[in-house]
C-alpha cells in the first residue's frame, strides 16, 4: 500500500498504459495521450473503456 500518487510523473515517461478503467486514470491518460488498455472491474469502466475505444485509444 501507498499514498494516494499524481498519475502525471509516470505518464509522461511511458510507451502504452494499461489501467482498470476509473474515471479519474481515464481523463489523466486521454490527456496525456498514451496508448491505453483498459480492462474493466466495474459497471462505469466499461462504458469508459468503449468510449476510450471510440476515441482512438
Amino acid at each position: 500500500m501507498t499514498d494516494p500518487t499524481s498519475l502525471d510523473p509516470f505518464l509522461n515517461r511511458r510507451d502504452a498504459i494499461a489501467r482498470h478503467g476509473g474515471a479519474g486514470a481515464a481523463m489523466t491518460a486521454l490527456a496525456t495521450g498514451p496508448p491505453r488498455l483498459v480492462l474493466p472491474q466495474s459497471a462505469d469502466a466499461f462504458a469508459i473503456g468503449e468510449r476510450t475505444q471510440d476515441l482512438g485509444g
